[in-house]
């Protein structure tokens, strides 16, 4: 994408209106914008969702779990696909985070990334089989019904007058397809991918305007609640690239540029601040007494969960380990656990090394 592309599409994020050229029943050709919907306009958009899906039951038509529950019953659709999804998604975030450690193993890499784009190729091929699947069910006729809505509201001819000035002239358009065009231009191929966004939010083009808006406080003409999908998604990204940029491990030119190389920093820099609060947690609740490591919490039995997770590897073996002993013993006395026989014979150990110490010393 070079600097033209990316001016363009800087000024087509920043107009909130879309800008078409359709062709009517009676084969004119016309200018039509669409605006981005107001606040009262998505309100009533929502209320005409819930009476669609009302609408839609009473008519028969099944909810998506329903309709999966069929497909599935029938062998359209399987559970072991259900747990490929969710598969791919965790190996999808398991590749990415370890993108961060083959940096200087270049084909390994590269490798990694080939594997990352297999994975996000399936994983798309899966939700749109399942997308298909659920096509005809109540919650999507609901959308439909909300979509056609907002489109109702949000089109204007070139003099910026309504093309449909009631909702009743809209219900009585026979031109179809090209409710179905401005719907999918609207929800659909307008917005921007990630993947661009991302770029255009590091472009110099955009860091100007951006670093401007913060101090004078506008960005875009509308309020944040007012802004299109790509505006938020924008701001987002630019948000999230000055908190890199500003970061106390700062990552090098080279990883900030690479997508898959940043969402694995991020992941990682997650991790950390993850461990770091657990870690807090237990530094909040410590009472060390009698040089004892062990802390007692009170918690009940979904508390008990977290307070778990808590605990690192060595230690989770060691409670395993513990709960194994009086499962299988039913009633043992603490000094008898298996952490307390180590502890105990550690102890000795040390004790040991002190005499044997002292004696060298001639004491």
């Amino acid at each position: 994408m070079d600097s033209f592309q990316i001016e363009k599409l800087i000024d087509f994020i920043s107009c909130d209106k879309i800008i078409t050229e359709q062709r009517l029943s009676n084969g004119a050709l016309i200018e039509l914008l669409l605006y981005n919907p107001s606040a009262i306009d998505k309100k009533r958009s929502f209320l005409v969702y819930e009476k669609a899906y009302d609408i839609a039951i009473e008519m028969g038509l099944l909810t998506e779990e329903e309709l999966k529950i069929f497909f599935i019953e029938n062998g359209l659709w399987g559970i072991e696909k259900e747990v490929r999804i969710e598969t791919i998604r965790s190996d999808i975030n398991k590749i990415t985070k370890g993108l961060l450690g083959l940096i200087f193993q270049k084909n390994k890499l590269n490798i990694a990334k080939l594997m990352l784009r297999k994975a996000e190729k399936e994983l798309m091929n899966l939700i749109v089989e399942k997308n298909i699947l659920l096509k005809n069910s109540a919650e999507n006729y609901g959308l439909s019904q909300k979509q056609k809505y907002i489109i109702s509201r949000i089109v204007y001819n070139e003099n910026e007058e309504r093309f449909w000035r009631s909702i009743r002239d809209f219900e009585n358009e026979q031109n179809v397809s090209l409710i179905n065009k401005l719907c999918s231009l609207f929800f659909e191929e307008s917005r921007l991918n990630n993947k661009t966004i991302r770029k255009i939010a590091r472009s110099y083009q955009w860091k100007t305007i951006w670093c401007i808006s913060k101090n004078s406080g506008n960005l875009f003409v509308e309020l944040p609640i007012n802004w299109t999908e790509n505006q938020v998604s924008l701001a987002y990204w630019s948000y999230v690239y000055d908190m890199v940029a500003e970061s106390y491990e700062r990552p090098s030119t080279d990883i900030i540029s690479d997508d898959d190389l940043l969402d694995s920093w991020l992941i990682n820099q997650n991790d950390k601040i993850e461990e770091k609060c657990k870690g807090n947690k237990i530094d909040n609740i410590k009472n060390k007494k009698n040089g004892k490591q062990e802390v007692f919490v009170l918690a009940d039995k979904d508390g008990a969960k977290d307070v778990y997770g808590l605990n690192d590897g060595l230690n989770r073996l060691k409670i395993q380990a513990k709960q194994k002993t009086i499962n299988s013993k039913g009633s043992v006395k603490e000094q008898n656990l298996p952490d307390s026989q180590i502890e105990m014979r550690e102890q000795l150990a040390n004790q040991m090394k002190s005499k044997m110490s002292d004696i060298r010393k001639g004491r």
